[in-house]
């Protein structure tokens, strides 16, 4: 998919930081799929993860929304170790939902 194009691109030049904002542009493309969250480009990250308090998934979605933030939007570097800990956590994510 263009989605896993774009990750594998990222991680490439060890763009970490990107490769996970990809990853989670996947997840909220796939809930948004399935219908458990509204999509929106004027939609905060916080407005999806209380769309998804009601499910199953919520503990988790919540979790990578916050380690996606913090390595987004905090500007923090991730070595590819904790990235491949962190990408299996959305690739399981992702399966369950």
């Amino acid at each position: 998919s263009q989605s896993d194009a774009l990750i594998s691109e990222a991680q490439n030049p060890h763009d970490f930081n990107m490769a996970t904002r990809y990853l989670y542009l996947k997840s909220l493309k796939s809930l948004s799929e399935r219908e458990f969250i509204t999509s929106s480009k004027a939609k905060k990250k916080q407005d999806s993860v209380n769309e998804m308090k009601p499910n199953n998934y919520f503990n988790e979605f919540q979790s990578l929304t916050r380690n996606y933030e913090y390595l987004w939007y905090g500007k923090f570097l991730i070595d590819e170790k904790k990235y491949q800990i962190l990408k299996e956590k959305f690739i399981l994510f992702n399966k369950k939902v």
